[in-house]
């Protein structure tokens, strides 16, 4: 919820006295309001209207931001014990939030909210909020929102900043060695999980995704390591967190991180070390036969294994049943164990086939013995005809680009791909991504050469690539030094700076374009659009919201000057919108050249399958529609984007888009295509090609095979006489892998040796 609007406040401040309550300290910590005492009170409203009653202060919603917030007060020592009580009744349901505010702060802080329910059956109710302030310096004010909504009536009787220890026991005792199981029961859906917990001297300390919770319908115990916080080498707390990790805790919950509700919890034991949980194996594979295996040549039957227990899982043996006449087992000694997997570790466990003939089959492969339970994977394989193709020992052969007569195809290009366990991420949630080129590192410029060479044989000319202002572009810069087919396509900056304040502020901006014009936009195939550097800039309300009204227009002209001085005709801007005409609309106010939504993944107002999930078949039919609305509301340049979908479980569990398929995307690239030859339009751009993690993806890939590149280049390309340049991949002419080394700065894991080398 929004912060309050001090002007507004202000002009209120002459009604003040009539509104709520005399502020009385009844205890050197504790505070109250009454209602009854209401007649020279300091409190401010926000979107509503007061009016004293015999109940107490009746607020009338006047807005959808409706809130009230205290007199100044001080509380010198903020605890953790403290309640904020209010006994309150509201004729409208939803979402609550709690704030406070601490000297200096202009308005009370998003970060220090806590949220609650109202109960919405116009009874009086007693909420008791606790904010878990301690660690701040002093607490000067409150901030109650109500329910959003514009026809709401919400009554308080009372207000109060209570002090009970007893309402709030100590649960046990974290060593920083140590940490705590816990026992979560039966899941159905397995899902990304936070942690949070409160000690003694400290505020509410959280991880964020930091658990994968096992939705298998069984119940299972957890451990979580206070010190490395490992658990299947998932996201890891700020260092700063694991000092906190020491004393008595009050409060320690693990909670759903898609939907914020609290996992229940059977048991939670702090251990002073790791405790001995029983190894237990738990497996991921994909579920359906995926594209581009071929005959006679090894293709790997991938099972993702994770350990669950703390006790390593040792001496177990893997077979395989299932396979048909004339496909055999290459590894077969390799594939017939599992190595040792140490607590919390993780390995993708390969059985190497080669078929001697096109073929399908399910592949059953259970690992049973040494110290664990069985566990069966049943994994779909298909074998396509062999390419016939000859092994290059040389280089892969050059690229043979494909026209695009009258628009410049585009696509948004995620550049980290070099880390271990953003790959682990994705073949433990949806291991049908896998990429044509296998778990790959794009620090390898080879790898960027299949990714060059796909492109512009697909017919995409040019990549918008993620930069986040660091100084340089990572590892595409450094594999784009050595990539042998870099001549062959365009690149420009697309800069995500939808970071904190101040990091989009004049001086950071002024180094950011500084470093541009010193050492990106002078690579031989940097983007130009009418003579002058092509730049992307991920949100422009960031510039404005660090340099003021107007600020983001002053920073691209500053930008425009900068570049002239150094001899280029200026920069060419592309901004990022959202998807209400609003916001297009307001693109150009902020100095952009032409605009372009990131992702359009509306409905086209049909109702999505539920809040978090909605049908790619509706994205597909209302892209065209959507993009016709943006460029009428925008006075400047619209490009219509591509939708390459979205299902971002792996890093976020978030939302998803479902049913996409390469007939549902072909409806956009021809849609795309009428749209250009209606409007002029000189670009087009796909959202990313690989954001593995996001679900957003196109490039060659198991689960689409080619199809996606290939919906691109029949609805743009011009057929050469001779056809298309004929589709492969690494493994059709003996090229690859492009593994990736354990180099995330952990301790090298038992999988990196199987998966990465």
């Amino acid at each position: 919820m929004k912060a309050w609007n001090m002007v507004s406040m202000k002009r209120l401040a002459a009604a003040l006295a009539a509104v709520v309550v005399t502020g009385t300290a009844f205890a050197a910590d504790t505070y109250e309001w009454k209602g009854e005492a209401c007649r020279n009170g300091g409190w401010w409203w926000h979107q509503c209207a007061p009016t004293n009653t015999p109940d107490g202060v009746r607020y009338d919603s006047k807005g959808l931001d409706p809130f009230i917030t205290s007199p100044t007060f001080s509380l010198d020592t903020p605890r953790n014990t403290h309640e904020v009580v209010f006994r309150a009744k509201t004729t409208v349901g939803g979402p609550g939030e709690l704030f406070y505010s601490r000297p200096g702060d202009r308005a009370a802080p998003q970060h220090l909210a806590t949220s609650f329910q109202w109960i919405g059956d116009g009874e009086w109710h007693t909420y008791r909020i606790r904010p878990l302030w301690a660690g701040q310096p002093k607490i000067v004010s409150l901030r109650i929102d109500m329910p959003a909504d514009a026809k709401v009536q919400t009554t308080f009787e009372s207000v109060a900043i209570v002090n009970d220890a007893a309402a709030f026991p100590v649960l046990g005792t974290a060593t920083p060695g140590g940490g705590v199981a816990f026992t979560v029961p039966p899941q159905d859906r397995t899902v990304w999980a936070n942690v949070e917990w409160v000690g003694e001297t400290g505020g509410l300390v959280k991880v964020h995704k930091h658990l994968h919770l096992i939705g298998d319908g069984k119940a299972r115990r957890y451990y979580f390591d206070a010190q490395s916080c490992v658990s299947w080498n998932a996201n890891y707390p700020w260092k700063s967190q694991r000092g906190k990790w020491q004393g008595p805790i009050n409060l320690f919950r693990v909670l759903n991180a898609k939907t914020g509700l609290e996992v229940p919890l059977k048991d939670v034991e702090f251990c002073a070390k790791k405790p001995a949980l029983p190894a237990e194996l738990i497996l991921s594979h994909t579920k359906r036969a995926l594209e581009l295996d071929r005959a006679g040549r090894p293709v790997d039957i991938e099972v993702g294994v994770f350990n669950v227990g703390t006790v390593a899982a040792k001496d177990v043996q893997c077979r395989v049943d299932g396979l048909p006449d004339g496909v055999k087992i290459v590894n077969a000694e390799k594939a017939s164990r599992l190595c040792p997997l140490g607590g919390g570790d993780s390995v993708l466990h390969r059985v190497t086939v080669v078929a001697e003939k096109p073929c399908a089959f399910t592949a059953r492969i259970a690992f049973t013995g040494g110290n664990v339970a069985s566990a069966v994977a049943e994994v779909p394989v298909k074998i396509g005809p062999s390419l016939n193709l000859p092994r290059a020992t040389d280089y892969i052969p050059e690229p043979k680009p494909v026209k695009t007569p009258g628009v410049d195809v585009g696509a948004f290009y995620f550049l980290d791909w070099a880390q271990t366990h953003h790959w682990l991420k994705i073949w433990r949630t949806d291991p049908a991504r896998r990429p044509a080129a296998g778990w790959y590192s794009n620090t390898n410029p080879e790898l960027l050469d299949w990714q060059i060479k796909w492109a512009v044989e697909h017919g995409i000319s040019f990549y918008l690539v993620d930069w986040y202002g660091s100084g340089h572009l990572g590892y595409f810069e450094s594999s784009l030094k050595q990539a042998r087919f870099a001549k062959y396509i365009k690149w420009a900056i697309m800069w995500c700076n939808h970071t904190p304040p101040p990091l989009s502020d004049e001086a950071h901006w002024t180094r950011t374009i500084d470093h541009c014009i010193k050492h990106v936009f002078n690579h031989p195939q940097y983007m130009q659009v009418n003579g002058m550097p092509y730049m992307s800039i991920w949100d422009g309300g960031c510039l404005e919201r660090d340099n003021g009204r107007g600020g983001c227009k002053r920073m691209l002209d500053k930008a425009r000057a900068m570049a002239r001085a150094a001899g280029y005709k200026g920069i060419y801007f592309l901004g990022q919108c959202g998807q209400s005409p609003a916001d297009v609309k307001r693109q150009a106010a902020f100095g952009f050249d032409e605009t372009v939504t990131y992702h359009y993944l509306g409905t086209g107002g049909k109702k999505p399958l539920s809040p978090c999930v909605h049908d790619f078949a509706d994205v597909a039919a209302s892209s065209y529609d959507y993009w016709k609305a943006a460029r009428a509301a925008a006075p400047i340049d619209f490009l219509p984007n591509l939708s390459t979908g979205w299902d971002d479980r792996p890093w976020h569990d978030g939302s998803e888009v479902r049913g996409r398929t390469v007939e549902h995307f072909r409806r956009i690239c021809r849609d795309a295509k009428r749209f250009v030859e209606e409007t002029g339009t000189k670009r087009v751009t796909l959202a990313p090609l690989q954001e593995w993690g996001e679900g957003s993806y196109a490039e060659p890939n198991g689960e689409f095979g080619f199809g996606m590149f290939d919906a691109v280049r029949d609805t743009f390309g011009e057929k050469p006489a001779e056809g298309w340049p004929q589709n492969y991949t690494p493994a059709d002419i003996g090229r690859g892998p492009y593994p990736v080394s354990d180099d995330d700065g952990g301790p090298a894991k038992p999988f990196a040796d199987l998966q990465w080398r």
